[in-house]
């Protein structure tokens, strides 16, 4: 199950949206029924052709530099979508503003970068940041297929929050059976704080495939 809760102007300041949605976090995570629970920058949480950034391996080579699709996620986010994930660790509390940065790619992305080679702990030039790669997710039919693919920590990144996070649930049962309990642990924390647009994840790829045919009508 997709939703957004958005945070209103009392949250606007970065530690106080961290801790909103820390907070979020463990309150979804303790409704029974729900196997796990992450955050994700992305709305759509399947398709991020909106947000790419440049990537170069190892060093700032402007001839090596690719433009490649990312999404910003939270802990436990590979477990709620079923990524397999084959190689190193995921995203933990440890990757926060401050800490030396990280990223993980996927597996068409690790091929493209260092074909051939064993790319933990190696380094991508990303826009003017050099970040280390920490592990390597699965290509996912919902994150562009056979396609580079990159994933930052959300909370590395304090300027995130200018758009609402995205809550992902993974639950046990149909899943509109928990939308009315997850509005009152929200409104536990914030009364004023809305849930955006609340779908299943089935519903999340059909609109977003929707999207995409329009867009490519409108280029025709």
């Amino acid at each position: 199950m997709l939703v957004a809760p958005w945070p209103t102007s009392v949250h606007r300041a970065a530690s106080k949206i961290d801790t909103f949605y820390r907070r979020l976090l463990e309150e979804a995570s303790g409704i029974p029924g729900v196997t796990a629970s992450a955050l994700t920058r992305n709305g759509n949480a399947v398709d991020a052709s909106f947000f790419t950034v440049a990537v170069a391996p190892e060093r700032r080579d402007a001839g090596l530099a690719m433009d490649v699709n990312y999404d910003m996620i939270e802990t436990g986010y590979f477990h709620a979508l079923g990524v397999t994930f084959p190689s190193g660790r995921e995203f933990s509390e440890r990757d926060r503003s401050g800490e030396p940065k990280v990223a993980i790619v996927n597996a068409a992305l690790a091929a493209k970068c260092c074909p051939g080679a064993d790319v933990i702990g190696r380094r991508l030039a990303i826009e003017h940041d050099l970040v280390e790669i920490v592990g390597i997710a699965a290509d996912h039919p919902w994150r562009n297929g056979h396609q580079p693919f990159l994933y930052l920590p959300l909370f590395q990144d304090p300027p995130w929050w200018s758009r609402p996070a995205t809550l992902v649930l993974r639950t046990a049962g149909r899943p509109g059976r928990w939308v009315a309990a997850l509005r009152r642990r929200v409104a536990g924390l914030d009364a004023n704080v809305p849930l955006i647009q609340p779908r299943t994840m089935r519903e999340g790829i059909e609109g977003a495939l929707a999207d995409e045919r329009l867009m490519a009508t409108g280029a025709s």
